[in-house]
């Protein structure tokens, strides 16, 4: 820790406690467009190593704040210049959850590079929160894909749906392996259920 950290620390003093309304009236000032510290400097609202702290250790609370953020215009930099920037920020997570690949994503002009992103990961607490988010939702349609193929599958495709199957049972166990990774009890090497696809001819 730096001198300057440690004179902000004391100044700061020990933190509140978590409160859901104080969370509630910071994302509300945050959605009105003020920035953190015109936030912190409203009465009773906690200091900025509190809010910054929370930003850090409550998940829901770090993707509420970033969403009030994009909706009250915060922020908004030139992202290509890597500069953060909310309302891209929750684009790229728009766009992974509806299944698109990162590394394709950054190559839009108009979203930041790869690199960037995982620099706004490190730094930015909610846009991290919002893209577990977007990661689970991918993760979803990855496996609602499978259905879907499955039951357009011929014999003529068969193999190729399969390995198709696996690729996205493998990827989805890994973006959500809570909802979709091996579950206690199931004992082997940790990894995607597989279902066995037989094209039956009547």
């Amino acid at each position: 820790m730096t001198r300057v950290q440690r004179r902000e620390a004391r100044a700061a003093g020990p933190r509140a406690p978590y409160s859901q309304a104080l969370a509630e009236a910071i994302c509300d000032s945050a959605a009105e467009g003020l920035s953190l510290l015109a936030i912190c400097r409203r009465r009773a609202m906690p200091p900025r190593s509190t809010i910054e702290h929370w930003l850090k250790t409550e998940p829901d609370f770090a993707e509420a704040y970033g969403l009030a953020l994009a909706a009250g215009g915060g922020e908004q930099t030139g992202a290509r210049a890597g500069r953060y920037c909310l309302k891209t920020a929750v684009e790229v997570c728009r766009r992974v959850g509806e299944g698109e690949a990162l590394h394709r994503l950054c190559l839009d002009p108009a979203m930041p590079s790869q690199s960037t992103v995982c620099l706004w990961l490190g730094r930015h607490p909610e846009f991290a929160a919002m893209m577990v988010q977007a990661r689970e939702i991918q993760a979803q349609t990855l496996f609602d894909e499978v259905r879907e193929i499955a039951d357009g599958a011929t014999p003529e495709t068969l193999q190729v749906d399969r390995l198709r199957i696996t690729a996205r049972q493998w990827q989805a166990a890994r973006l959500a392996p809570r909802a979709f990774g091996p579950k206690p009890g199931e004992g082997g090497k940790p990894g995607p259920a597989v279902f066995n696809v037989d094209v039956v001819e009547f």
